[in-house]
């Protein structure tokens, strides 16, 4: 089971977002049910300062996969990170059902309508304009300018070169086109 390719949708008035086709056709065809889990990513590249933040959807049984093998440990003397990640996993995650349309309804404290900046915990992160990505057994959710400048970002880096020097990829000056 993959969910793959990028796709760009609107949240509607309502919080409602469309799950893509392909998508929606992997959790049927793998009989996934209908329930998702929500949970928002947060991440930073130290040696590049890159932030990133998307809202992830997972199928509800790929994430009791997940969540059942963090809670197999015995021990309930946990330190300070193990409290973090339990919070992350648990406290920052929303059920979220698929309805005959193939919408979810999204928790709205993600939702940024008002132009207001995302606060620390990632709330606010996604305009109304989104690109919905699939990555493997889950989907992100991304601000869609937020994706496309991440997406541009990192094949920069993977080419080592700005993606505007590939504009004439013969590497000599393209012909001038007369409007006239």
């Amino acid at each position: 089971m993959w969910f793959l390719g990028r796709y760009d949708h609107v949240i509607d008035p309502k919080n409602r977002l469309l799950i893509p086709a392909p998508h929606r056709k992997v959790i049927e065809s793998e009989k996934l049910g209908k329930v998702l889990i929500a949970r928002p990513v947060l991440a930073r590249d130290q040696s590049m300062n890159l932030k990133i933040r998307y809202l992830e959807l997972m199928p509800e049984v790929v994430y009791s996969e997940l969540s059942a093998a963090d809670m197999s440990r015995k021990n309930l003397n946990v330190g300070m990170g193990e409290v973090y990640k339990l919070n992350q996993l648990f406290g920052s995650a929303y059920y979220l059902e698929i309805d005959d349309a193939g919408r979810v309804l999204l928790p709205e404290r993600y939702i940024n309508r008002d132009g207001r900046q995302p606060n620390l915990l990632g709330e606010r992160m996604l305009g109304t304009a989104v690109s919905v990505v699939g990555i493997d057994k889950s989907i992100a959710i991304w601000n869609q300018n937020e994706f496309l400048w991440f997406d541009r970002t990192m094949q920069e880096k993977s080419l080592g070169e700005p993606l505007a020097s590939w504009d004439d990829i013969s590497g000599q000056a393209a012909p001038q086109i007369s409007q006239g």
